[in-house]
């Protein structure tokens, strides 16, 4: 870690990088430069701001280039999504037919039961 961070309960400079713990955390370090970190002498986890590995609006920028000059790739997906769609009401609708088809035999009431 950086020697400029200290701390803020004991003034420690022993910090160590921390993973994101909660979906919240996770978002926030997915959407964000914030990185967290956990001191080592007294355990008090916090965050600072860090450097971007690439910035948001490259990042963006790559996924736009990458989407829309191909139209071959685009086909593809489409075609991936179609079949996986079919694939799960081909599916839901087996298991909705051999639901229908279980003839299990009635209980037997309590008066038949009683003779």
């Amino acid at each position: 870690m950086s020697s400029n961070l200290t701390c803020g309960r004991c003034g420690s400079v022993r910090l160590r990088r921390s993973r994101a713990r909660t979906r919240f955390e996770m978002a926030i370090r997915a959407l964000t430069p914030i990185h967290f970190h956990i001191c080592r002498d007294c355990g008090k986890r916090g965050w600072h701001a860090g450097a971007t590995r690439v910035p948001l609006t490259e990042a963006v920028r790559r996924h736009a280039e990458s989407h829309s000059t191909n139209p071959a790739e685009h086909l593809r997906r489409r075609r991936v999504w179609a079949i996986a769609i079919l694939a799960c009401l081909l599916g839901l609708s087996l298991g909705v037919g051999l639901h229908s088809c279980d003839t299990k035999p009635a209980p037997p009431s309590t008066m038949e039961q009683l003779d």
